[in-house]
C-alpha cells in the first residue's frame, strides 16, 4: 500500500471511525407499525443496528438507513441524507400517530463494522475519505445505487423475506431467488504503475 494516504490504510486495517452526523427519531404510538411497513427489515427481530432499505412501490431503492432500537421508538442514521430520509418517510405518513425529530447525533461506523450513535464526532476520521474508503472495501454509496434492485447492486442481505408487507415488497416477492451474481468488490494495486492496454 506504498503511496497510499496513512489515515486510509489505517481505515483499510480495521482501526478508526467515520462519523455521519444527525439522526431520526421516529417516536409514537403506531412508530413500530408504520416503520415495518417501510422498510425492508423485520423490527421483530431488531436486537441491535441494522441496515435496511427503503424502496419505492416499483423495489428500487430509494433511501437506507441503520435501526437502532431506542426506548421511544427507532432511531434512524440515514446513509444518505437527513432531509432525504426525512422526506422519504413523511410521504408515507397519512393517518399514523408517529413524529419524526431531528436529534443533533451522530453515526459512528467502525471501520470493524461495528455502529454505535454518539453525541459527538471527536477523533473521526476526515469524511472526505468515506469514499474511497467504501469502494475500497466493495461496499456502494447510496447515490451509487439508488434506483437499482437490491439484488441487482449486492444488498440483498438488508432485505428480510417473509416479513410482510411493506412499500416495495410485491416486486421483491417476485423477484426472490433471482439475485444478480454482481457485486462491488474492492481492488487495489499492490505497486504504483501504468495500467496494462
Amino acid at each position: 500500500m506504498g503511496g497510499m494516504d496513512p489515515l486510509l490504510t489505517k481505515a483499510l486495517s480495521g482501526e478508526g471511525f467515520f462519523a455521519f452526523p444527525g439522526l431520526l427519531l421516529l417516536r409514537g404510538p403506531d412508530a413500530f407499525s408504520f416503520l415495518q411497513g417501510q422498510c425492508t427489515r423485520d423490527l421483530r427481530r431488531l436486537s441491535g443496528p441494522a441496515g435496511a432499505l427503503f424502496l419505492n412501490h416499483k423495489g428500487q431503492i430509494e433511501e437506507a438507513a441503520t435501526l437502532f432500537p431506542h426506548p421511544e421508538g427507532f432511531l434512524l442514521a440515514p446513509w444518505g441524507t437527513l432531509s432525504g430520509l426525512r422526506s422519504r418517510l413523511r410521504r408515507y405518513i397519512v393517518f399514523d400517530q408517529v413524529e419524526l425529530l431531528e436529534l443533533p447525533l451522530f453515526r459512528l461506523l467502525h471501520t470493524d463494522g461495528r455502529e454505535e450513535v454518539a453525541e459527538g464526532a471527536e477523533g473521526a476520521l476526515p469524511p472526505e475519505l468515506y469514499p474511497l474508503y467504501a469502494l475500497l472495501r466493495g461496499q456502494p454509496l447510496l447515490e451509487d445505487v439508488r434506483g437499482e434492485l437490491p439484488q441487482s447492486v449486492g444488498l440483498l442481505h438488508l432485505v428480510d423475506y417473509g416479513k410482510g408487507c411493506y412499500v416495495g415488497q410485491e416486486i421483491m416477492a417476485r423477484t426472490e431467488g433471482k439475485e444478480v451474481p454482481y457485486r462491488l468488490v474492492g481492488l487495489r494495486a499492490l505497486e504504483a504503475g501504468e495500467a496494462p492496454a
